[in-house]
């Protein structure tokens, strides 16, 4: 969050995205466990994605309608992660 507020939430964001997708091509290619293990914990970038997604929300959505969106995402996020 704190990298959002210094980089921009934008590129901040890409960024951690890019690093999680590269997490999950790594976990999922290899064979070899310390690799799977890297893999794994360059997917927990995915974790700074949603303190920077609820700061994109208030940067763009209205303030009537903020909560709702903010709980529709923590809940898709939390549905992903939980499948």
């Amino acid at each position: 969050g704190r990298l959002g507020d210094i980089y921009g939430r934008k590129s901040v964001l890409l960024i951690m995205l890019a690093i999680a997708i590269a997490g999950s091509i790594l976990s999922a290619v290899t064979t070899d466990y310390l690799l799977v293990l890297l893999g794994r914990a360059l997917q927990g970038c995915a974790s700074a994605l949603i303190p920077l997604s609820i700061g994109i929300l208030r940067e763009t959505i209205d303030k009537e309608r903020l909560p709702v969106a903010i709980g529709l995402m923590t809940t898709g996020m939390g549905m992903g992660t939980a499948t």
